[in-house]
This record gives C-alpha cells, sequence and structure tokens, in this order.
C-alpha cells in the first residue's frame, strides 16, 4: 500500500503544495498504529555570517490506521451529517419563504411596507445568501462534502452501493442547483 500525501507550507515567503507517495506497506501497520509526518522546505537564501536557510515547517499530520468496518462507520456518520445538514437548511428555506409571504401580504393589503417589513426582507436576503454558501461554496459547501465523502468510499474500497448511490444523488443535485 502506498499513502498518498498533500500538505501545503504557507508565509508570505514560501508557498507550495507537495505531493508524496509513501510506501506503507513493509511497516505491516495494524488498526490503532498511528504514522505522523510533516513537510519542510528550505528557500534559496543564505545566511551571510553563518550560511543557514530558512526551513519552513507544515504542522504534523496523523495518518491512524482503521478497519474497514471503522471506516465504514464513520463514512456512514458523515452521510448522516450530511443529510441532518440539508434538513437544517431546508428548514431555514421554508422559513425565509414564509417570512416573505408574510411580507407579500402585508403589501397586498395596505399597499406600502413598513419599515420592520423592509428589515425583514433585508435579513431573509441575507439568509438565502448562506444558505447557498453553505450549499455551493467551493471550498466548504455541502456539494464539496459530498463529492469528498464519495471520494473517501472509493479510495478506501469500501462497497456500499446504496451509501453511494444516495451521496451521488446528493452531490449531483447540489451541483445542479449551484449552475
Amino acid at each position: 500500500f502506498f499513502f498518498q500525501a498533500e500538505d501545503g507550507i504557507r508565509d508570505y515567503k514560501v508557498t507550495g503544495v507537495q505531493t508524496c507517495a509513501l510506501p506503507i506497506s513493509p511497516l505491516e501497520l495494524k488498526p490503532g498504529d498511528q504514522l505522523r509526518f510533516r513537510s519542510e522546505a528550505l528557500d534559496d537564501y543564505l545566511h551571510p555570517t553563518d550560511g543557514s536557510r530558512h526551513i519552513r515547517r507544515s504542522v504534523v499530520r496523523v495518518l491512524t490506521v482503521v478497519t474497514a468496518a471503522e471506516k465504514t462507520r464513520e463514512l456512514d456518520q458523515e452521510q448522516s451529517e450530511l443529510l441532518h445538514r440539508l434538513d437544517q437548511l431546508a428548514r431555514q428555506q421554508r422559513q425565509a419563504q414564509d417570512q416573505t409571504r408574510a411580507v407579500e401580504l402585508q403589501l397586498e393589503k395596505t399597499g406600502n411596507l413598513r419599515g420592520e417589513d423592509l428589515d425583514t426582507l433585508k435579513r431573509t436576503e441575507l439568509l438565502q445568501r448562506e444558505i447557498n454558501s453553505q450549499l455551493s461554496n467551493p471550498a466548504v459547501g455541502l456539494s464539496r462534502q459530498a463529492r469528498q465523502t464519495l471520494e473517501e468510499l472509493r479510495n478506501n474500497q469500501i462497497e456500499d452501493p446504496q451509501v453511494e448511490r444516495r451521496v451521488a444523488a446528493i452531490a449531483e443535485q447540489l451541483e445542479q442547483r449551484s449552475e
């Protein structure tokens, strides 16, 4: 087996991402074992008096070996959390729609909007933007989380067609929504 890792070191002088494949089979790791690693980078600077170089180090990364059953439970939990978060966002969406409908009714009845109605509309717009961001933000949105869960299923060679179909459908629907 090989463990693939990407690690980044970023500061105002050094920016980069290193990808490496480490052969870990010879280590004969068992469930519960941990492998710790970090990246280091040197720049071209040489100190004029002692010849030292700038060294930047990433944080220590920890790889914990788990059984297939443990990883399956972890991925099931990720799917449950994804579904729970989608449910929360759907409730917030309905709440925003109800608030907007109440303002529409106020406008139909009186022909004008009160100051608090305008405030409600502004808050509702902000809520809608937040919901959209949580659904489709490429860095942290639920769409990305769904794709990462799928990738973990495949990378860990976990055969669970039901979970894979469900998460793939969620990811696809979220991606279509954001287009």
